[in-house]
Formats: structure tokens, C-alpha cells, sequence
């Protein structure tokens, strides 16, 4: 969410397998760099030889953002053809998912002025050969018209919240501060999947003077990568 000073962030716990059974560990979901950067991502979460959050703290190393805008799909993409591949084999069901339209994975990245999320989805041709494609890259700019204080930004599921935006339009929130609106808003979907969406909610704040947690579950204190042993998960 765009704050009247940087870019507010909440993000649930929950981890599903290929199966859509919930992963009894919670996930971090949200990571800083450098004081500057926020960043984290949906989707595809872990999986055989597939760590995206080593992989995308080595890729989230400046806050050019027109740099990470590029360098994110040439470092990803690659990687989440071979996981596509691999659930094709082994979790049909989920593949089929994926190419009905689903993302397989989204990202964001923010700075106090700027924000970037891009999904990314799985195609086949007529030879069944797989691939992954950039299916578009939101571009949320602080001052810009479209980018005002107040402003919703959502990845993963988001049907309560994009519900409670249209019916609160201009209003949403109004009693709370950015933070807590985050919160509230991943609260919504929590209530509404409480076997997809699962707490603790992590918050975090980024601005002009760097980056504030206002929640964060201990178990993402020191995290600098997490794989999820004996578990292909998906969300």
C-alpha cells in the first residue's frame, strides 16, 4: 500500500504444498536489503534445487529499480521453467492450474519512491514445450497520479481485499494508519481462507528515513534463505 511516505507491506504465514495441504512451518514472505529495498514474492514458494529467496537477494542488490526491472525476469525465468517442468511431472493438477492463466510466481520490489511487481505465468506450444513468460510489470511511482497515498497493490489472493476496496473506495481504512490497514486488509483474507491464508501477519515500512517492521515473527528475524525440506510448495 502507498503511504503519504513510502510504501507500506503485510504479508500472511502460509505455505501450501503441490497438494494444497497447508506446511505446518511459517513462511517469510517479505525481506529488506540494504535499508533501502523491500522485496518478497508469492506463488511458488520452494522446491527441488529452487531457493528464490537466495536467489533473488543476490539479483535485489541496488535500488535502481529500472535495473531490477529487467534483471529480475533474466534471473528468474530460467529457474521457474525448470520447476515448471518439474511439476508437470509430478503434481499434473497443479501444472494444468498454471496453465489455465495463474501465476506461478510473483514479485515485488520497493523503494520509498518507487514500487515493481511482476507475475509470471506458464505457457506451452503445440510441441508441449514449456516455458515462463513476464506477464506484465505494475510500475507504482510516488507522485504520480495513479500512485497516490491510499493506493492497494496486492499478490497472491487478494478476493476480499480488491472486494472491501471497491465497496470503501476512497474510504478504506480511514480511521487506521497504513500499517494497520495492511494488516487489516491481509486480516480479511486470512478470515475469509484460513486454510490458505494463515497468521502471523509481517509488516514492514519503507521511507525516506529506511525501513521500520512494525511486525515480524521471530522466526524471520535472522532468515537469510529458507528451503523447505521434503516439500514442493506453491503458495
Amino acid at each position: 500500500m502507498r503511504s503519504d511516505a513510502g510504501f507500506v507491506i503485510a504479508a500472511d504465514s502460509a505455505l501450501a504444498d503441490n497438494d494444497g495441504n497447508v506446511v505446518p512451518i511459517p513462511g517469510c514472505k517479505v525481506f529488506t536489503t540494504k535499508n533501502t529495498i523491500a522485496w518478497g514474492y508469492g506463488g511458488l514458494m520452494g522446491g527441488d534445487g529452487f531457493d528464490p529467496t537466495s536467489v533473488l537477494r543476490g539479483a535485489i542488490d541496488t535500488s535502481e529499480l529500472d535495473i531490477l526491472k529487467a534483471r529480475i525476469p533474466s534471473t528468474i525465468i530460467p529457474l521457474l521453467v525448470k520447476q515448471a517442468r518439474q511439476i508437470r511431472v509430478a503434481a499434473p493438477t497443479k501444472f494444468q492450474f498454471f496453465l489455465e492463466g495463474n501465476d506461478i510466481f510473483e514479485v515485488f520490489v520497493a523503494t520509498q519512491q518507487r514500487a515493481l511487481m511482476q507475475g509470471y505465468r506458464v505457457t506451452m506450444d503445440s510441441g508441449k514445450n514449456v516455458s515462463v513468460v513476464l506477464t506484465g510489470t505494475l510500475d507504482c511511482q510516488a507522485g504520480s497520479p495513479t500512485c497516490s497515498a491510499g493506493r492497494i497493490m496486492e499478490i497472491g489472493i487478494a478476493a476480499e481485499i480488491k472486494k472491501y476496496a471497491t465497496t470503501h473506495k476512497g474510504e478504506a481504512c480511514r480511521s487506521l494508519s497504513y500499517s494497520d490497514c495492511a494488516e487489516f486488509l491481509v486480516g480479511l483474507e486470512v478470515a475469509a481462507y484460513p486454510n490458505l491464508v494463515r497468521p502471523p501477519v509481517d509488516v514492514v515500512e519503507i521511507s525516506a528515513g529506511g525501513i521500520v517492521w512494525k511486525k515480524r515473527k521471530p522466526a524471520c528475524d535472522t532468515v537469510k534463505s529458507r528451503t523447505i525440506q521434503g516439500h514442493r510448495t506453491i503458495h
